[in-house]
């Protein structure tokens, strides 16, 4: 009986010892394995949140290059769209002398560049600066043929000026300072702009 008793307590002292070893080839049992795999869960994570802040960070300053080149172009078409002349609608006067104290009528054809076109709104404005020898009206921009898009002049009719020359003012060749304020859109770099020129509008006033 005792014999049997000892074979039975070497088979428990057996197994003990086999399920020591069973843990020790791997991880600990119980906490142990967790609190590892804790750890590198943490250290995963700690690493996709820093690639997800450095993502987030490159995202960010794209978007912020992006819209500074925006503003820049944005500023840049601003200030174009507030430059001088541009020579997209061309003058040519069509004149004869008037005699002083009477309304005469000067002309001005108008052509526009090819690729370009003028808008209606706002419209064309020709500005005389003020002189004590002659009084001018100036007339309406009107359209000589229709266009394809109804915001933009097919072409223009002569513009008419009524030129009243003062009786004090002696016959001979003068010029009439202007300013010709207008807009234009280019067809083919599919851009618009103002234009402000400077004119100056020869008159000849007749001999009596």
């Amino acid at each position: 009986m005792v014999g049997g008793q000892e074979t039975s307590l070497q088979k428990e002292n057996a197994k003990i010892i086999t399920k020591a070893k069973r843990g020790s080839s791997s991880f600990p049992e119980g906490d142990a394995s967790v609190d590892f795999d804790s750890k590198i869960w943490e250290a995963r994570n700690e690493v996709w949140s820093r690639e997800l802040g450095s993502l987030s960070m490159f995202k960010l300053l794209s978007s912020s290059a992006a819209l500074g080149s925006a503003l820049i172009v944005s500023l840049t078409l601003f200030v174009a769209g507030q430059t001088g002349s541009s020579g997209i609608l061309l003058p040519r006067y069509l004149q004869h002398a008037l005699p002083s104290g009477v309304e005469g009528k000067l002309h001005v054809e108008l052509a526009v560049k090819d690729g370009f076109k003028v808008a209606k709104r706002p419209a064309p404005k020709l500005q005389i600066n003020p002189t004590t020898q002659f009084d001018v009206v100036v007339g309406a921009f009107n359209e000589s043929i229709a266009s394809k898009d109804a915001d933009y002049f097919g072409g223009f009719k002569p513009l008419e000026l009524r030129i009243v020359p003062a009786k004090t003012t002696p016959a001979g060749k003068y010029s009439l300072d202007a300013k010709l304020t207008y807009f234009y859109c280019s067809e083919r770099d599919k851009y618009c702009s103002r234009s402000v020129e400077s004119l100056a509008i020869p008159v000849e006033v007749a001999k009596k």
